[in-house]
């Protein structure tokens, strides 16, 4: 199984398959999940989220990392009564 799933969002030159990885996420969390199902997920996954004045939760997840540096999966995540509106992710990365 983690191979078909690493196949699935790992390009060929290594890197990680922004389109592919949103749309499974957004196809596993639509609109009107329950956001503690992505919070869990989050967890699971060894990342945080933080909340946002506009509505709106900013998780990340590191992908990968070294000493000063990651690279992590960013989630723009809209929030509506306890309820996922919207997902978008971002990949990128921090140095020191």
């Amino acid at each position: 199984m983690e191979e078909v799933a690493y196949l699935t969002l790992i390009k060929d030159e290594g890197v990680f398959d922004q389109a592919a990885y949103s749309a499974a996420l957004q196809a596993r969390y639509p609109r009107g999940t329950p956001i503690n199902s992505l919070l869990g997920y989050v967890k699971q996954a060894k990342g945080t989220c933080n909340e946002n004045p506009i509505g709106r939760l900013w998780c990340e997840i590191p992908i990968k990392g070294g000493l000063c540096w990651a690279q992590l999966i960013g989630l723009d995540v809209g929030v509506v009564e306890d309820t996922v509106t919207d997902i978008k992710v971002q990949i990128g990365g921090l140095t020191c």
